[in-house]
């Protein structure tokens, strides 16, 4: 809810704001926040995309569903295909153009039905976010990664590792999952900052 006071959490959002800061000054960076069940990180992601807004970061959003786990790319669609559906035509053919173009699989509606790697297709979805930073920097917020699709845990991974080249800010909330690397490779990238949240007092 908007305004809403979140109780014991200033540290953690006290790192989000630096880190919405930085990519408003063109310096990306990554948070991951690591929660059990019950702990409030979707009551923290909704007050970060209020931070972020602030600060003139868009927003975009996505959530991983535990239905959806075998949808190839369901998350990335999530927090990309309306920004770029609502583009207008020529906006829109700068920003699949070049690189970029390797996404249209995923995100273009008349794109044709041929195969695409999925390196190709995760490499073009970076550039999208990339020339999607030429209207302002994003705050990209994925809640539930625990349960994204493969795929989509392979992008934020791919866009991790050079998240310090685009004034964007990602924020990866999750919970452990005994059967999913994603955290494990998240928190080993270099300049991931980990949030850890720990029960109220």
């Amino acid at each position: 809810m908007k305004g809403q006071q979140l109780l014991e959490r200033d540290e953690a959002l006290g790192t989000l704001q630096r880190t919405f800061t930085d990519a408003a000054d063109g310096r990306g960076g990554v948070v991951m926040i690591d929660a059990t069940p019950g702990l409030g990180k979707t009551g923290l992601l909704d007050a970060a995309a209020e931070q972020a807004t602030t600060l003139g970061l868009r927003v975009l959003r996505g959530r991983g569903i535990q239905l959806e786990h075998h949808f190839a790319f369901g998350v990335a669609r999530q927090i990309l295909e309306r920004p770029v559906a609502a583009l207008a035509p020529r906006d829109r053919e700068e920003v699949l153009a070049g690189a970029a173009r390797g996404a249209t699989s995923v995100l273009a509606a008349s794109a044709p039905a041929a195969t695409v790697d999925e390196y190709t297709v995760i490499h073009g979805l970076y550039w999208v976010v990339a020339n999607l930073t030429g209207a302002g920097p994003l705050a990209i917020l994925v809640d539930d990664a625990q349960w994204a699709d493969p795929a989509t845990e392979r992008l934020l991974l791919y866009l991790a590792a050079r998240a310090g080249d685009l004034p964007v800010a990602l924020v990866v909330a999750t919970r452990p999952r005994a059967d999913d690397d994603l955290v494990t490779l998240l928190a080993s990238t270099p300049g991931v900052t980990h949030l850890d949240l720990r029960p109220l007092a």
